[in-house]
This record gives structure tokens, sequence and C-alpha cells, in this order.
């Protein structure tokens, strides 16, 4: 098992709504991390994964939206997110 630890509880209840992992918040009232869910290896591997994913859609869309206009955004094609569960990224260009 595994501990994950915040100080607000909103954080969590973020984190968990992204994912399909399901745990109770437990509120620590005088610790330094107040709020925390314990998860499987797995369900933490699963949370890690889900946070990957997202920031490397936002990377891809800051970048996109930061592109040369000599590249004109038809000529290419960016798909970001899962595809049928495998979270894969592709790129293509004319």
């Amino acid at each position: 098992m595994m501990q994950i630890r915040a100080r607000t509880r909103a954080d969590l209840e973020e984190l968990l709504g992204a994912s399909e992992v399901e745990a109770h918040i437990l509120d620590i009232p005088r610790a330094d991390y107040r709020y925390r869910i314990i998860v499987t290896r797995n369900d933490m591997v699963r949370l890690v994964a889900g946070m990957a994913e997202e920031s490397a859609t936002r990377i891809l869309k800051e970048r996109w939206q930061q592109a040369p206009r000599k590249l004109t955004r038809n000529r290419t094609f960016i798909e970001c997110g899962p595809s049928r569960g495998s979270g894969r990224m592709m790129r293509r260009a004319r």
C-alpha cells in the first residue's frame, strides 16, 4: 500500500476524479499534510500515468498554439489523449 498526502482535500478529489481509482480521503487535522489517501501499487501506477498523460497533452497544446504561422494548422494534424485506452499520441504532417 502507498500513501498520497495533500494539504487540501480538493487536490485529492481532483486527482481521484480524473482517474478510475477509488479511495477514501482521510482527514488528519494536526498533520503537516492534513488529507491522505491510501492506494495499492497498481492504483498508484494508474494515477501517475494519468497525470503524465494530462501533462503531455497540455504541453503539446501549448506548443501547437505557439507554432510559427508559416506552419499552417491545416497541414498538420495532432491528436492527443486516450485512443481506446492506450493513451497514445500521434502526429501526422502532409
